[in-house]
């Protein structure tokens, strides 16, 4: 048989049309598994991206085109005008499909302590946002949305440096209609814990979406109020995550998306030669809660001595019997020195909630007093076993009763601020407390050499 020419070509045809579709099949293969990489570790949603980076954009384009924002100037003058004269700064915008010019418009709060509490449903900041709706007149809504900045301005011209940190204006899902992000912390930075406020306004809906968050050495959690969407909650927790680490930074910028992005600076909050010790404490701190519960107040004690919280722990006092001494930090927790091994522990940690520290302690001949109650009952640790006992007080009155629904509701333990040691007794009001363990009356020798831990005292 002789091979022709035309068998050549047919051939070719042949291997050319397989090759076709074995590129078809392999650049859908690529794309397939392009898109399930995106989906699975991007957690990527193709319709959201196609709404973010091209429909609403080129929406918004057009419809910027015929009517564009009114200059930030004007904006800031109209929100003095309507808003009054605590304005910090006035922001223009417009929403998707919506003719009216919006203004967000953020007002100093002046010295309003939100008395009462009704004032201020969704916390309280140094800055209060307002909302104005309209073109060339404007109707004003009050949001009660809450902000802090450590910046004040007044003045159009003045640096904006802090504000993307604090509030912005952000599109979190892509729809085109704005919403404003606020951050506020409800204790003021004073106290032993966090809570932070993350606000979400919704400028369409006029709804406020919030994720309330404690942090504190013995709660780590959040509460959503105001929207069950569960991607909405994951984003106000991610912005929750930037803001802990963002607090204090210059030179911040925020997208449309809401994503936060910084340059990496130290924070101001701890002077750097206190960083280490104070990092230390709170790792030892963390480790004392995992180890014994968030929730602990009464039984065996897990502890953990270190010879590196030996060298660091100072404490606002400190008391000793020559082998075993026991401090209390400013604002913190109780620690425990064996003296001999020169080890430190963690001995116990109150309800993070406090905003001071152990009021005191006292070191008896079996066990540690501390001005601490937990379920009606103050707290006392056995020196030997480490196993924290309840301590029936016959006349709490003396110090406080500290049994209170709604104390006790919002703590796992109160503070005792009569607790006092004098004349060889644990007294509350100058007067002998009556205390029993285990239906056990505790007489004097208990305090016989006891020696106080008083953070109040002069000397300390």
């Amino acid at each position: 048989m002789t091979f022709k020419a035309k068998d050549a070509d047919f051939a070719k045809f042949l291997l050319g049309w397989a090759w076709g579709i074995l590129k078809i099949f392999l650049v859908t293969c690529g794309a397939t598994v392009t898109t399930a990489l995106l989906v699975s570790y991007f957690n990527y949603d193709a319709e959201t991206w196609l709404n973010r980076n091209v429909s609403v954009p080129t929406k918004q384009w057009y419809q910027a085109r015929a009517r564009p924002d009114i200059p930030r100037e004007e904006a800031l003058r109209l929100a003095k005008v309507n808003v009054g004269s605590r304005t910090v700064m006035a922001i223009p915008f417009h929403n998707i499909d919506d003719p009216n010019q919006y203004i967000a418009v953020w007002t100093d709060s002046g010295n309003d302590e939100c008395e009462p509490a009704a004032t201020c449903p969704l916390g309280w900041g140094t800055l209060e946002l307002n909302l104005m709706v309209g073109g060339g007149v404007y109707q004003n809504f009050p949001t009660h949305n809450r902000a802090i900045s450590l910046v004040l301005r007044y003045a159009a011209d003045d640096p904006e440096e802090y504000y993307p940190v604090y509030f912005a204006l952000t599109d979190w899902n892509g729809d085109g209609a704005k919403e404003v992000l606020s951050f506020s912390d409800q204790n003021g930075m004073t106290a032993g814990y966090e809570e932070t406020f993350v606000s979400l306004f919704d400028t369409k809906t006029r709804v406020t979406a919030q994720l309330r968050a404690m942090a504190s050495s013995t709660d780590r959690s959040v509460k959503m109020i105001g929207s069950e969407d569960p991607a909405l909650h994951a984003w106000l927790i991610a912005r929750y995550d930037e803001y802990q680490r963002s607090k204090g930074m210059r030179d911040c910028l925020r997208d449309i998306a809401g994503d936060l992005n910084c340059p990496e600076t130290p924070s101001d909050d701890i002077p750097d030669e206190d960083q280490p010790a104070y990092e230390n404490r709170e790792k030892w701190i963390n480790r004392w809660v995992e180890m014994n519960g968030g929730n602990f107040t009464f039984g065996k004690i897990t502890p953990a001595f270190s010879k590196e919280l030996y060298e660091i722990v100072g404490g606002s006092c400190s008391a000793t019997d020559g082998k075993q001494t026991v401090s209390i930090e400013f604002k913190g927790e109780i620690f425990l020195t064996n003296e001999e091994t020169m080890e430190t522990t963690v001995l116990y940690v109150q309800d993070g909630r406090h905003h001071r520290e152990i009021p005191g302690a006292v070191i008896g001949k079996r066990y540690f007093w501390l001005a601490l109650a937990a379920e009606g009952k103050m707290i006392a640790i056995e020196r030997e076993t480490l196993e924290s006992k309840a301590v029936n007080v016959e006349n709490w009155s003396l110090v406080g009763e500290p049994e209170s629904p709604q104390v006790q509701e919002k703590r796992k333990d109160v503070q005792l601020d009569g607790f006092d040691f004098e004349r060889g007794y644990i007294t509350g009001d100058g007067k002998r407390l009556k205390l029993s363990i285990d239906e056990t009356p505790i007489d004097r020798s208990e305090f016989k050499d006891a020696k106080y831990c008083n953070p109040s005292a002069p000397e300390n």
